[in-house]
């Protein structure tokens, strides 16, 4: 297997609307790609089916291969906060980016377990138990796309009524 070099767009972030960043990576030979889903670029909440059949057909024109989509950093998802309504949004965030990795050609959603707070970090077996959760939720989400594990959640059971293998129903 040979090495693949890629590139995310997150530099452009402020500099180029996102079919500007995609066309000048692609010039600039890079062929595989992340993509961030965050405002101004990418947010999933607000692209309705046309947007996303839109940014798919920037990255075949420009011949790019999605290779991840990442909810993670520009969002601030955080499946091990304390508040439950932060892990709640966490994981629509989560949910949300595997339907648009799923319709713009993605291969990978990154799922970042979150962080603990600097100042009043809950212990950290229970935030490791609230970002399993999180995830696990995630995979149920969409029990009609092909999802692998990339966590030992499945294998201990955690995720046992939706990670793994899927095919469509």
């Amino acid at each position: 297997m040979s090495l693949k070099l890629g590139t995310s767009i997150y530099t452009y972030l402020w500099d180029l609307p996102i079919e500007e960043a995609l066309k000048h990576v692609a010039d600039m030979g890079f062929k595989y790609i992340e993509i961030m889903c965050t405002p101004p670029h990418v947010w999933m909440k607000g692209m309705d089916r046309q947007d996303r059949r839109a940014l798919r057909k920037v990255l075949e024109t420009n011949q790019l291969e999605l290779v991840s989509v990442n909810p993670s950093y520009g969002s601030n998802t955080n499946f091990a906060s304390t508040l439950p309504e932060i892990r709640d949004f966490s994981v629509s965030l989560v949910k949300d980016a595997i339907e648009l990795t799923h319709e713009i050609g993605g291969q990978l959603v990154i799922a970042v377990p979150g962080s603990l707070h600097p100042l009043m970090p809950a212990p950290f077996e229970m935030a490791w138990q609230w970002s399993r959760e999180g995830i696990a939720q995630c995979y149920v989400h969409v029990p009609y796309y092909k999802l692998e594990s990339g966590t030992d959640a499945e294998a201990e059971g955690k995720c046992s009524s939706g990670a793994g293998t899927r095919t469509p129903t």
